[in-house]
């Protein structure tokens, strides 16, 4: 796969045409509120995932709290976020997400990581194991860099552990030639995730949600994939 770079400059409108986003005329969930994970995958929640899937979105709590079915209602995705999910988690699961069969895997994780103490270099390595299983069992994989925190909210050292994350991941995405969305481009400043697009500092709220659904459904149409 052409190695791509997803900025704001490519967002689609979302109350205009391209990319099966104009359809979306209201936010999933009050802006104001935590995003919840319900449709979300879960451990007990085996019968629920799309058949026949054709992508896979991967990750913690920000990918759980999407219905991406519903954004791009002709592709067939299955959400398999989980709240609170590090990379040891998803290594953990990684045989039902290729159960799932993904042409493609949509995959943001590590805040989880940071919080819990692990060095950017330890994430990291878990992020190859990670995309090394998914590539052996063919699928591509497209990296969205983990979103980072605000400082007010974790601090300075938490917030430069993912700086450090994603500078790898960035380096990995060129030697591998995945695609990288580049997220923090266009929802943080120099003191981290802003505040116009949090309600807790680590959380997107509604309207940067869906702005990130515009880089997904962006990507989505530069690579020939229905949505």
């Amino acid at each position: 796969m052409m190695k791509l770079t997803f900025t704001a400059g490519l967002i689609l409108a979302l109350t205009g045409c391209g990319g099966g986003l104009g359809s979306i005329s209201a936010m999933p969930f009050d802006t104001s509120q935590p995003i919840r994970t319900a449709g979300a995958a879960t451990p007990d929640m085996t019968n629920r995932f799309t058949p026949d899937t054709q992508i896979v979105m991967l990750g913690d709590s920000i990918t759980a709290g999407g219905d991406w079915q519903e954004y791009f209602p002709a592709a067939r995705i299955t959400n398999r976020g989980i709240s609170g999910d590090s990379t040891d988690d998803i290594l953990e699961r990684m045989d039902g997400v290729l159960s799932d069969g993904p042409e493609v895997t949509y995959l943001m994780v590590g805040i989880n990581d940071v919080y819990n103490g692990a060095s950017s270099d330890e994430i990291y390595a878990n992020y190859v194991q990670i995309v090394d299983i998914l590539q052996a069992a063919g699928s591509d994989v497209v990296l969205n860099s983990t979103l980072e925190c605000s400082a007010s909210a974790c601090g300075a050292e938490k917030l430069a552990t993912v700086r450090a994350l994603n500078e790898r991941l960035v380096a990995l995405a060129a030697a591998r030639g995945f695609d990288y969305i580049d997220m923090n481009a266009e929802f943080s400043g120099p003191s981290g995730l802003l505040a116009e697009n949090t309600f807790d500092g680590v959380h997107m709220n509604g309207q940067a949600y869906m702005r990130w659904v515009g880089l997904i459904g962006d990507h989505m149409s530069s690579v020939g994939l229905r949505s």
